[in-house]
């Protein structure tokens, strides 16, 4: 395909599935497991447990908490005009999810559950423990007239997929470093064969007339290659997306290929200047697991409380908050305490 032609077939590009089919497979192969040893726990409670919660923010369910303002028992009564959040807690693995309206400043949810830290007898140092837990704890917020949102969290780390930045970036033809034109060498292969056929190419002087400008970097710092779609489902190209591209949209993901950031403290923003905008993050409070696998007696009451803080800007300036702190009962359920 000559250069003019492939430019002209990428003006009609629709956006393919391959970001939707990459997280879904993450969150099919990591999916939480209800029995986990402690040496995978780290990563599956700190790493891909909050693409499963992220893939279905929208069946939210659990928790719900609204700032100054009433929510009526049909959900409406919102006074118009005035700048209001809400805050709503998924707990739940359930498929229908059932949704709680909360009035008192303190809810717990049995949904999220701690059940039991199980030593291994065969490792004295715990190394083999296992614990048992039910449910997932992930936050959504949203409003009108938002312009950013912050959310921080003291004691655990937050897992973040910004789709919001992902939208911003695909519509902004800055989520590829460059494409280049389909072949069939690029079907059926794996994410990485992918970007080693690319770079071959590259090496070989193949694909220059392409990436005029463009700076090449090394295989390690490459996240995925996509294959692009014309309006008639074609293929028509092949783009190459970098770490440092991805970690804009998956700040949890280091720039470093292979490794992840601990998100304590992350601002959502508006990007598109949306009137009904919404966000989400997940929290794996480590902290927790960490304090039971050194001493498993430990009561779950006992357990330190976590902070999350959320600061959400509206388009006119004005700023409201949300403080809450969450913690276990002796029965290991959830408790979340409204602070401010």
């Amino acid at each position: 395909m000559k250069l003019e032609d492939f430019k002209n077939s990428i003006d009609n590009i629709k956006p393919d599935l391959y970001m939707e089919t990459r997280l879904a497979q993450k969150v099919y192969e990591a999916a939480p497991k209800k029995r986990s040893k402690r040496k995978l726990a780290v990563a599956a409670v700190s790493g891909f447990l909050s693409l499963a919660i992220l893939i279905t923010a929208l069946g939210f369910g659990g928790l719900w908490r609204s700032q100054n303002f009433y929510v009526g028992n049909d959900g409406s009564c919102v006074p118009p005009n005035e700048n209001t959040f809400i805050l709503s807690v998924y707990a739940s693995e359930t498929d229908e999810p059932i949704y709680t309206q909360i009035d008192d400043d303190m809810v717990t949810l049995p949904d999220y559950k701690l059940n039991d830290v199980i030593p291994d007898i065969v490792s004295p140092d715990l190394d083999g423990a296992e614990y048992i837990e039910t449910g997932d704890l992930s936050f959504e917020i949203k409003g009108e007239n938002i312009e950013s949102v912050r959310i921080q969290c003291e004691k655990s780390e937050f897992h973040i997929i910004d789709f919001t930045k992902f939208e911003y970036l695909k519509a902004n033809d800055e989520w590829y470093d460059f494409v280049v034109p389909y072949s069939d060498e690029y079907a059926w292969k794996s994410n990485n064969e992918c970007i080693d056929i690319m770079l071959k190419h590259i090496e070989n002087g193949d694909y220059d007339e392409y990436i005029v400008g463009k700076e090449i970097k090394s295989a390690d710092e490459y996240a995925g290659v996509e294959i692009i779609y014309d309006e008639n489902g074609n293929e028509i190209g092949v783009g190459l997306v970098s770490v440092e591209t991805y970690s804009k949209f998956s700040p949890t993901v280091s720039t470093v290929r292979g490794e992840r950031n601990f998100v304590k403290d992350y601002t959502f923003i508006n990007l598109f200047e949306e009137k009904e905008f919404s966000c989400h993050a997940t929290v794996s409070p480590l902290v927790w697991y960490e304090i039971l696998f050194e001493d498993i007696n430990t009561p779950f009451s006992q357990l330190p409380h976590d902070t999350i803080k959320i600061n959400v800007t509206f388009n006119d300036g004005t700023v409201k908050y949300g403080k809450y702190d969450l913690s276990l009962n002796d029965n290991g359920e959830l408790v979340i305490k409204t602070l401010a």
